[in-house]
C-alpha cells in the first residue's frame, strides 16, 4: 500500500486491496454513497465497468444490463466528452459520483478529452459529487503514468486499478482520498481475500519492476513505435502508451482472427472497425516489429480477398 501511494497522485493518501477490476468499482461506488448520503451515479455512454450488479448499473451496453434492470442501481448516462450535457446533469440531480474511464478500451479506445475531464472534475465539486476514475485498463504505468491523472492534472477523489496491478495473480485496488478515507468506519467493508499475501507480493514485484526498469517511459515509446509503422496503412491509431487501438477502414473482424491464427494475439471492441492492442510495458522492440510486419502482410491479404 505504502508502494502504491509513493507511485499515485499527492491527493491519493489510502489503499484497499480487493480481487478484480469489477469489485474495485463497486467498492469505489459504495464509498462515494456512503461519503455522499446519496445514490444516483452518473456514468457515460459507451462505458465498461464490470458485470456484477453494482458496477453493472454504470456499464453502458444493453447486453450487459436488459436481464437485470431491475436490480440495478439509479444511473444517468451522458455522452462522453459533452462537458455541457454532463455540468447539466450534475446541477439538476443528486449525485453520489460520477464515475469514468478515462480511456473507454471496450468501446475502442475512446478517449476522454483533457478539457472534458477538467470541467467534469469542477461540475463535481461544485454538485459535492465525488469524481471516479476507473484505471482498471489504463494505471499501472500503461499509459505513461502510474495514474492517467498524473499527466492529465485532474484530481479524482477515487481511483480503481486492477488487471496488470499483479501481472497475471487476480487483485484489485480502490485508491482513496483522505477526504474519502475519513468517512468509512471499520466494518464498513471487508473481502476474504483481498491483501492475501500472494497478491501483495505480486503487486510489490510488479511495481519495483516497473520502477526499476522505467516501463512507464517504455509505454509510450511502444505507442509511437506502433503508430508510427502502422499510421500509413489503417484510418487512425487510438489511445496511449500501450492502450492502442487501431482503427481500419473495414470490419476488423478478419484480421483479427488472422492474427491469432499467425500466433498474435488482439483484442475487438464495441467499434467493429477497431483493433485493440495491449502489450506488456516490456515488449521487446523485436516483437513490435514481428506485429508490424505480420499485421502489414495480413491486412495486404485482407484487402485483396476483399478486391479492395
Amino acid at each position: 500500500a505504502e508502494l502504491i501511494v509513493s507511485m499515485s497522485p499527492p491527493q491519493i493518501e489510502q489503499v484497499f486491496f480487493c480481487n478484480s477490476g469489477t469489485e474495485a468499482n463497486e467498492t469505489a461506488l459504495k464509498l462515494a454513497r456512503k461519503h455522499t448520503g446519496r445514490s444516483t451515479i452518473l456514468a457515460f455512454e459507451q462505458s465498461f465497468h464490470g458485470r456484477t450488479l453494482g458496477s453493472l448499473a454504470a456499464t453502458w451496453s444493453a447486453k450487459y444490463r436488459e436481464p437485470y434492470l431491475d436490480a440495478l442501481g439509479p444511473t444517468t448516462f451522458v455522452p462522453l466528452n459533452d462537458s455541457a450535457a454532463a455540468a447539466d446533469a450534475l446541477r439538476k440531480g443528486n449525485f453520489a459520483a460520477a464515475i469514468v474511464e478515462p480511456i473507454q478500451s471496450m468501446a475502442g479506445m475512446v478517449a476522454a478529452e483533457p478539457a472534458f475531464l477538467d470541467r467534469l472534475q469542477q461540475a463535481c465539486d461544485a454538485a459535492g459529487t465525488i469524481l471516479i476514475f476507473d484505471e482498471v485498463q489504463t494505471g499501472v504505468g500503461r499509459t505513461g503514468t502510474f495514474s492517467i491523472s498524473q499527466q492529465l492534472g485532474i484530481v479524482p477523489d477515487l481511483i480503481t486499478m486492477a488487471k496488470s496491478l499483479g501481472s497475471g495473480i487476480p487483485v484489485g485496488a480502490v485508491l482513496a482520498s483522505d477526504k474519502i478515507a475519513r468517512s468509512v468506519c471499520e466494518g464498513d467493508q471487508g473481502t476474504t481475500f483481498g491483501g492475501g499475501m500472494i497478491a501483495m507480493a505480486a503487486v510489490t514485484a510488479t511495481l519495483e519492476v516497473i520502477r526499476e526498469e522505467n516501463l512507464m517511459s517504455r509505454a509510450l515509446q511502444i505507442f509511437e513505435r506502433i503508430k508510427k509503422d502502422v499510421s500509413r496503412h489503417v484510418v487512425s491509431v487510438r489511445g496511449r502508451g500501450c492502450l492502442i487501438g487501431i482503427e481500419l477502414d473495414r470490419p476488423a473482424k478478419d484480421i483479427i482472427v488472422r492474427l491469432r491464427d499467425a500466433g498474435i494475439l488482439v483484442g475487438s471492441s464495441g467499434d467493429p472497425s477497431v483493433i485493440r492492442l495491449m502489450p506488456p510495458l516490456n515488449t521487446p522492440d523485436a516483437l513490435l516489429d514481428e506485429f508490424v510486419s505480420v499485421f502489414r502482410r495480413l491486412l495486404t491479404a485482407t484487402m485483396e480477398a476483399a478486391g479492395t
